[in-house]
């Protein structure tokens, strides 16, 4: 029973960091070319029909601009601690020229009062999105964000994660995590940039001081 609520409190420190991050096997080149999802009901159970459920996978609106999309996700001083509610704190170990973090370190507290700690180093394509991998805490992982602008001032985002943290998890285990990535990484991320405050930041152009361009790379053509 102790090692099944261990299981649970893993599951829920996965899903709760995995705010901008949580792979088993992956391609990194295919990870980044942008996927849609195949249906509402399985995007809403966090997968892609009968993807692997170590991989989460979803699709949707939010009411910004990419522009304004990108600078709320790369302010992870500024704004990750608002939404991403486990964040206990971050630490940006290396900027890049615009002052936008590249290599950051993050805690994240978990169930039964474990937290975890890891590091994520990223890539930016100003406004198009970002990607990152973990470079400490995880054996692997691998996630982005793609922004595609659409009509009315809206922008369609395409999420994309995988991770590994290392150990067996069964099949259960990693269905719930995927389910609790929904809920932490796209809904709280989409509920923070769609609520009053942050749409009138938004619209005067207040996004904080540690979200710029990152230095694009345009690695997406």
């Amino acid at each position: 029973m102790k090692n099944a609520f261990l299981l649970v409190a893993l599951a829920s420190g996965l899903a709760c960091i995995a705010a901008f991050q949580l792979g088993f096997s992956f391609s990194p080149s295919a990870l980044f070319t942008p996927k849609q999802t195949e249906s509402s009901s399985s995007a809403a159970e966090g997968n892609d029909g009968d993807s692997d459920p170590s991989t989460v996978m979803k699709d949707f609106e939010i009411n910004a601009t990419p522009e304004q999309c990108f600078r709320v996700a790369v302010g992870f001083e500024d704004h990750h601690p608002h939404f991403a509610k486990s964040l206990q704190w971050v630490t940006v170990h290396k900027r890049t020229r615009d002052g936008t973090g590249q290599v950051v370190e993050f805690k994240a507290g978990i169930a039964l009062g474990y937290s975890i700690q890891y590091t994520l180093e990223y890539e930016f394509d100003f406004p198009r999105g970002l990607k990152w991998h973990a470079t400490k805490g995880f054996k692997a992982m691998v996630g982005s964000y793609v922004f595609t602008r659409i009509a009315g001032g809206r922008t369609k985002v395409n999420y994309h994660l995988r991770v590994d943290p290392g150990f067996h998890l069964p099949t259960w285990l990693k269905k719930l995590v995927a389910g609790m990535i929904v809920q932490s990484s796209i809904k709280e991320f989409k509920n923070y940039i769609e609520s009053p405050a942050m749409q009138a930041a938004l619209a005067a152009g207040k996004t904080g001081a540690s979200g710029g361009q990152g230095n694009s790379r345009g690695f997406w053509k």
